[in-house]
């Protein structure tokens, strides 16, 4: 009986529970349930610049060509029409000054600078009499005239038989501090008018009237200050002839030097980016439509270059892919009737599509 009931107080065994090899511990055995591992991809960062917008090549020349019109690539305006084009750059350079009344000033036409018959920058030089009072004047001593060293003349885009049409795409007016370290100093103040409207008779308050005015100082580093010219109005997108272009002076530089004997001398250049066409145009090349990323593009540089800026292409390139970008992010909840931007820029374009084909944007 004793034995018998030291056998009942004896624990039942138990089984005891296989042991799992855990993968990622290795050879060490582990009876706890596998935890799940952790999504390690890598999340995507919002697309930016040409990757956001998606850019067919014919707008990232375009966008370029306008973050650089010196050195940037012959592009054409990427809208209807797409026809066969020469594109083509013209320039022109010369040095200028404040006159005996301490004013000057540098102002140019962008369109003249597709024919070299026609004035493109009219600059002022140490003799000009003008006064602040009396503002900008195309006109009289120390005024100096200025050709492009286009290829074509005023009669090429003249209407007849053999009439040939160009388009602007864009233009440029720089401007930097050449005199001496001692005597330098003194202000640039750019403007480029936003209808394309003459800055003729313009004083320095009247420049410093207008929000798009840009105020920058003769630095140290004597970087060139640039304005630069797109097609901001509608009209001026189609093929023009000689007789149907803007004929004012529309954007320049008024100097303000430090003070009258010193004067604030200048080295400006010009340049300008066309495309032509026409039975009397040769070496034309294929064009492309890009209508939904011109619009983009055209808007972003209008708020970005259309301004003095100074710094290298890539810089406005830069800002002007990102501005374009942040654009397209921005309508897509207007269009798409969504509450909410679109994560990224591509996904944006992605959505505005169809919806730009049915507006005929």
């Amino acid at each position: 009986m004793q034995r018998q009931s030291q056998r009942r107080n004896v624990p039942r065994r138990t089984a005891q529970p296989r042991a799992r090899v855990n993968p990622n511990t290795p050879n060490q055995p582990s009876t706890r349930r596998r935890k799940p591992l952790p999504n390690r991809r890598k999340r995507r960062a919002p697309a930016t610049g040409d990757a956001a917008l998606r850019l067919s090549q014919c707008a990232r020349d375009y966008a370029a060509a306008l973050a650089d019109p010196v050195g940037g690539p012959l592009a054409c305006l990427p809208i209807w029409p797409a026809l066969l084009t020469r594109k083509f750059r013209t320039f022109a350079k010369g040095q200028a000054n404040t006159g005996t009344n301490g004013f000057g000033f540098v102002i140019a036409q962008p369109w003249f600078g597709s024919m070299s018959d026609q004035v493109v920058v009219q600059s002022t030089d140490a003799n000009f009499t003008g006064t602040t009072a009396a503002g900008i004047v195309t006109v009289g001593t120390g005024v100096n005239n200025a050709n492009s060293n286009s290829d074509y003349v005023a009669a090429t885009f003249a209407a007849g038989a053999l009439q040939s049409q160009f388009r602007l795409v864009v233009g440029a007016l720089r401007v930097r501090y050449v005199g001496t370290e001692l005597n330098r100093g003194g202000d640039f103040l750019g403007y480029c008018d936003p209808n394309h409207s003459s800055v003729v008779g313009m004083t320095p308050t009247n420049f410093l009237a207008n929000t798009e005015t840009v105020r920058s100082a003769v630095n140290q580093k004597r970087e060139w200050h640039m304005l630069t010219a797109t097609t901001a109005i509608s009209a001026e997108r189609d093929f023009q002839t000689q007789a149907t272009i803007p004929s004012a002076e529309f954007m320049g530089f008024i100097l303000v030097p430090p003070t009258t004997a010193v004067g604030l001398p200048i080295d400006w250049e010009f340049y300008g980016l066309y495309e032509a066409t026409g039975t009397q145009i040769r070496g034309k090349s294929v064009s492309h439509a890009d209508t939904h990323n011109f619009e983009h593009i055209n808007t972003a540089a209008n708020n970005v270059i259309t301004r003095v800026h100074t710094g290298s292409g890539v810089e406005r390139m830069s800002s002007i892919l990102n501005t374009a970008a942040h654009g397209a992010r921005a309508i897509a909840p207007i269009v798409s009737g969504v509450g909410r931007v679109a994560s990224a820029g591509s996904e944006a374009l992605e959505a505005l599509g169809p919806l730009f084909g049915i507006l005929g944007l």
